[in-house]
């Protein structure tokens, strides 16, 4: 009589991050490994591993901590501890296939570098209040001081530049700054 399986098929299917990394040299450090799971996404996904301790005194060798870089479907998101080294779905990748590996990752999302103006100026609205409200106070208004000035804030996820060759910012604020009348103080 033939065995038929009944419910979902099992793909836990390997071994676990941390028997893999024992038998390697500095438990393979720099060696990228991927998890059964991530094999459902078209892009890329894997770790490559930064640091492995595992528990030598561990029943099973399945337990450790283990800190990688993590390349999730293209994008790599930093250097990151390994949540999930004891599940029994790791399958170490041969030297000769990580090169491929590598140059997909840089296929899926190429680095590009954004170049935004450093300096953008306010919309119109606010910048109709504005003046308003510093008339009122007879102040002189320029249409320089209604530039503000970008800022970026750099992170792994942000490729962005700023334009330094377009900036008239320094001179801008040195004008605004000038036609504001001083305070007095009473003595």
């Amino acid at each position: 009589m033939p065995v038929v399986n009944v419910g979902r098929e099992s793909f836990f299917h390997g071994k676990s991050l941390y028997q893999i990394a024992r038998k390697l040299k500095n438990f393979g450090q720099g060696r990228i490994v991927i998890r059964k799971k991530f094999e459902r996404y078209e892009e890329p996904s894997f770790y490559r591993l930064t640091k492995v301790i595992p528990d030598l005194n561990a029943k099973g060798y399945n337990k450790g901590v283990a800190f990688g870089e993590k390349i999730f479907r293209g994008k790599n998101m930093g250097e990151c501890k390994i949540d999930a080294g004891n599940k029994l779905d790791w399958v170490l990748v041969p030297r000769d296939q990580e090169q491929t590996i590598l140059d997909s990752v840089k296929k899926v999302y190429p680095e590009t570098v954004k170049v935004v103006p450093a300096a953008v100026p306010i919309p119109p609205t606010m910048q109709l209040f504005v003046s308003q409200e510093l008339a009122a106070y007879g102040f002189k208004v320029e249409t320089d001081f209604f530039v503000t000035r970008r800022k970026i804030a750099f992170s792994k996820f942000n490729n962005s530049k700023l334009d330094k060759g377009r900036v008239p910012v320094p001179e801008m604020y040195q004008k605004a700054k000038n036609s504001l009348p001083t305070q007095e103080t009473k003595t």
